[in-house]
């Protein structure tokens, strides 16, 4: 129930033509990179430190009187490895490893998340990585411009969010597909990798609108 519920609330900002994943494309097995943190974030159980205070949060849950602790991976790697996916994570959000990690691939999956925590305000809009996410679109895009030579162009870039509630949204532009998914709960990791290979439609609403800048939210 919780994977069904978490795949049916997966938001499609765009696609170009890049989902769903092929499992066998005609060169073999399909390989993903998976670049970022938050491709592998723990969940609030996995830490210590969250366990003992009540208004800690993660990418999964909600921080304070509504946190549902659960046990287990709820990451993207988790769900993507247990699909039977070839997949290479590298946990490190700086831009210029992450082209490099990326090169050889079939595919790259780059990842973004927030946290939202009662009695505690969000900083600003804009996920943990979205300065990694910005840098590694840009990258991704001068890839493929006219001089570049064919050897330099990176594979497609796939950039999932994993929303703690409005976020900025200004790396989706030159993404090849953006996904986002509004604290998925245990499941987050299975729902996504659903999704990602086609198993079920990405059919979710957004519940809230999505600024293009921080000047268009009320600040709390």
């Amino acid at each position: 129930l919780a994977r069904r519920a978490a795949a049916s609330s997966v938001v499609l900002l765009k696609n170009e033509g890049v989902l769903p994943l092929q499992r066998d494309p005609p060169a073999g097995r399909l390989r993903i990179a998976l670049l970022g943190s938050a491709c592998a974030a723990p969940s609030a159980w996995q830490s210590r430190a969250a366990r003992e205070d009540w208004a800690a949060g993660d990418y999964y849950t909600v921080g304070g009187s509504g946190r549902v602790f659960f046990p287990g991976d709820a990451s993207l790697l988790a769900g993507l490895e247990a699909a039977g996916y070839d997949v290479a994570l590298h946990p490190v959000d700086r831009s210029s490893d992450a082209e490099a990690a990326m090169r050889g691939f079939d595919v790259a999956i780059a990842c973004g998340g927030g946290v939202t925590q009662e009695s505690r305000d969000r900083p600003s809009l804009r996920l943990d990585q979205d300065h990694f996410l910005q840098q590694l679109v840009a990258r991704t895009r001068a890839s493929r411009s006219v001089d570049a030579p064919p050897h330099v162009r990176l594979p497609p870039l796939i950039v999932v969010a994993l929303a703690p509630g409005a976020i900025l949204t200004s790396w989706a532009e030159h993404a090849d597909a953006a996904l986002v998914l509004f604290l998925g709960g245990e499941a987050t990791g299975l729902a996504l990798s659903d999704v990602l290979s086609g198993h079920v439609s990405p059919s979710g609403r957004l519940p809230l609108t999505l600024p293009a800048a921080e000047a268009d939210a009320t600040p709390p």
